[in-house]
């Protein structure tokens, strides 16, 4: 296996620009319990991370959990409630904002795995390079707006 690893992400509670002009900005975890969340799906990794975050919301306020995550980030750019984005992620989504951004939930690093086989074949090979190159540039760009 040829493997290379292209960066890190993280993941932090978020909600669209709607819902908290509709419902306030939670300032502590503890204000979660007068909020509406928006959760994995039992299919979904939990985390203890996520598990433990989740726990701050009533579980009457848990309005919507999927095991896609694009579901998630969808319920959560249309205003449903606060979930959990990951930093790559909300780029794609300008309506979102990170709440508590101080505190993040996970950090995962992302690596790019194929068989040692790509050296003889150049369709694959192209495919892998432009995965790696691609997929870097937006870690690092994601890396970057988070030291500012």
């Amino acid at each position: 296996m040829i493997a290379k690893k292209l960066g890190s992400f993280r993941t932090y509670l978020a909600a669209s620009k709607s819902y908290l002009e509709k419902h306030g900005r939670p300032e502590r975890l503890e204000d979660l319990k007068n909020h509406y969340g928006v959760g994995f799906g039992e299919g979904t990794m939990q985390t203890h991370a996520v598990l433990g975050l989740f726990r701050h919301f009533h579980r009457e306020n848990i309005l919507f959990s999927s095991n896609s995550l694009y579901s998630i980030y969808r319920a959560i750019d249309n205003g449903l409630g606060i979930g959990m984005m990951p930093d790559i992620a909300a780029a794609d989504f300008p309506d979102v904002e990170f709440i508590l951004p101080e505190k993040h939930y996970l950090e995962l690093e992302v690596w790019l795995v194929t068989h040692a086989e790509i050296q003889h074949n150049a369709r694959i090979r192209a495919l892998y390079d432009y995965l790696a190159t691609s997929l870097s540039r937006r870690l690092q760009d994601v890396a970057a707006s988070r030291a500012q």
